[in-house]
């Protein structure tokens, strides 16, 4: 990584950490969600519209033409704020919401410019949980932020043979059941009593077994 001095918004020089610099300015290495690879300049408000290094393109309707940071500002803010948007009833819904001073851009630029931000990575909340603020966000990577999404879900789930009734197998959580060829999901849905079998098996959270369920632990293997 190569330092860029970079002045924000506010008139604060701040050094980033970018991959190129390309004839004085700098250039994040970045590949999208389709499998291309960009080189992102670094945004910045002091350009005209027309320049290559402002944070928005004109075609907003088409979400490949628009800044990464610009992209996450408008996912993270629509999940919150707008009912229409698929992710709300996991976010805005559950009470989830985005900080005052975040409703602004220029805001959150600056603050994500100083705290390590790279197109390649997500804003992620501590523990998953709380509202989107300064003090409760930080930048992961995708694989670092699914870990701890998972390790917050971890629950253990039973393997349960449909004609004994038999409990097979104990996982640490419904994800580990992938190592065996299950989808996590399916036996999640399962345990909850949205589908009735998964692969021929049932499946039940540890903590939801009746009382003779839970006496016969300690027969498996």
């Amino acid at each position: 990584m190569i330092d860029f001095l970079y002045t924000l918004s506010t008139g604060e020089q701040i050094t980033l950490k970018v991959d190129k610099i390309i004839d004085g300015w700098g250039y994040w290495d970045y590949t999208n969600n389709l499998g291309n690879f960009k080189q992102i300049p670094v945004i910045s408000r002091n350009n005209s519209k027309n320049s290559k290094y402002y944070y928005r393109s004109k075609r907003k309707r088409n979400d490949n033409n628009l800044n990464p940071l610009y992209q996450k500002w408008r996912d993270m803010t629509g999940r919150c704020l707008s009912p229409k948007n698929m992710g709300y009833k996991n976010y805005g819904a559950k009470g989830v919401k985005v900080c005052e001073e975040w409703l602004n851009f220029d805001n959150f630029v600056n603050w994500s410019l100083k705290n390590g931000y790279h197109p390649s990575l997500v804003i992620s909340r501590n523990g998953d949980q709380g509202d989107y603020t300064p003090d409760n966000c930080c930048f992961k990577t995708c694989s670092e932020n699914d870990e701890e999404r998972v390790k917050r879900h971890r629950k253990p789930v039973c393997k349960i043979c449909t004609v004994s009734h038999k409990i097979l197998k104990i996982y640490n959580s419904a994800y580990e059941t992938e190592i065996d060829g299950f989808y996590y999901s399916s036996v999640h849905k399962v345990a909850k009593g949205k589908y009735t079998t998964h692969k021929g098996y049932k499946w039940a959270y540890l903590k939801d077994l009746s009382k003779e369920q839970k006496s016969s632990l300690n027969n498996i293997q």
